[in-house]
């Protein structure tokens, strides 16, 4: 039997070892439940992971012996439920880098980040005429949002193909950004179908030679690669920690130099 306690077996094969390297099972209560009589496995992450015990146990602690309203109580409860939140904003800013906490806010789930920064950025500076660039291979949450924003603003929606091995074709996505000069560049990290890893690192200072700003889809990049806001030197990106072993919510983070709201740069987390 193959073991997955992250105990090595003195005598095991390559993939014996690459599978007891992995997170234990016994760290998930879901995992030690059998369905038709065979340990559960689930194949399901990249829609919602689930949780390890050390999160249940937080998150039933903080229920059980610290729940408050945040930012608006000046009792104990509600002192420390703001002081647990904001140390948690800390915490997701030095894990993808940003430059202060307060580029990370807090929302519900990764698409309703990037609407927040559909409502927010692109209705204060799009226009009739603008183009927001994204590709073929985008989720539908980095799609509808640039839709809805292109009907209030006039701007219009340009979308760089893929190629038949399921890559984008960057060929025909810098033709794009010289040719139309987009405004926005809303774009996955790593495609939630196809798995391909778009070239970001490359891609994000073409768009910002042309003036565009660059929003970077998070959610399934976020909980498998490390991601470095400051080295990307992306201007908002998008994530979900219920993805990554954390509670239900979003992350969506920001850089504060960038627009013509006091945050032009946000990170946003859905946590």
């Amino acid at each position: 039997m193959i073991k997955t306690t992250g105990e090595i077996p003195e005598q095991a094969d390559v993939a014996t070892i690459k599978i007891a390297s992995l997170a234990p099972r016994a760290d998930f209560p879901i995992l030690q439940r059998e369905m038709n009589g065979k340990p559960l496995v689930f194949l399901d992450s990249a829609a919602s992971s689930q949780k390890p015990t050390q999160v249940l146990d937080a998150m039933t602690i903080f229920a059980q012996e610290h729940y408050a309203n945040i930012h608006r109580g000046v009792y104990a409860l509600s002192e420390e439920a703001t002081a647990a939140y904001e140390r948690a904003r800390k915490l997701v800013a030095r894990f993808i880098n940003a430059r202060h906490a307060r580029e990370v806010i807090f929302t519900r789930n990764t698409t309703e980040g990037i609407n927040l920064v559909a409502r927010t950025w692109a209705d204060a500076n799009l226009h009739a005429g603008d183009v927001i660039l994204l590709t073929e291979m985008e989720h539908h949450s980095n799609i509808v949002p640039w839709q809805l924003a292109a009907a209030r603003t006039g701007a219009r929606l340009v979308y760089a193909p893929i190629t038949d091995a399921g890559e984008l074709d960057l060929d025909a996505f810098d033709r794009l950004v010289e040719s139309e000069r987009p405004k926005l560049v809303a774009i996955t990290q790593m495609s939630n179908v196809l798995g391909t890893l778009p070239p970001v690192e490359a891609i994000i200072p073409k768009a910002h030679a042309v003036g565009a700003l660059v929003l970077l889809d998070g959610a399934q990049s976020v909980p498998h690669i490390p991601v470095d806001v400051r080295t990307l030197d992306c201007d908002f990106l998008a994530f979900s920690g219920h993805k990554m072993l954390g509670p239900t919510g979003s992350v969506c983070s920001g850089d504060a130099r960038s627009c013509s709201m006091p945050c032009r740069r946000f990170w946003v987390a859905a946590i």
